[in-house]
């Protein structure tokens, strides 16, 4: 999935890849919150930090509000370390 991220949010994340693992995304979330498939989502250009983390707890619109970019990227790199 492709990481939607602007110039200003990238300069102060510099470590962050542009892609995290499709196998971590659910199908059934993204198209229960954004009527769309994974697939599109990705097409249109990815989901932010807090949108990955709120598809891959299956969080709702409620809960998804609490999670702060900082939070949601240090889950992301969490992650991503411990699976290589």
């Amino acid at each position: 999935m492709r990481l939607l991220f602007d110039d200003r949010e990238r300069k102060g994340y510099p470590n962050i890849p542009d892609e995290f693992p499709d196998s971590w995304f659910n199908e059934e979330w993204a198209q229960h919150v954004h009527s769309q498939t994974l697939k599109r989502l990705n097409e249109r250009g990815g989901l932010c930090p807090q949108e990955m983390i709120c598809n891959m707890e299956k969080l709702n619109r409620d809960e998804y509000r609490k999670v702060t970019l900082d939070g949601a990227i240090k889950k992301l790199m969490t992650k991503l370390e411990k699976e290589r």
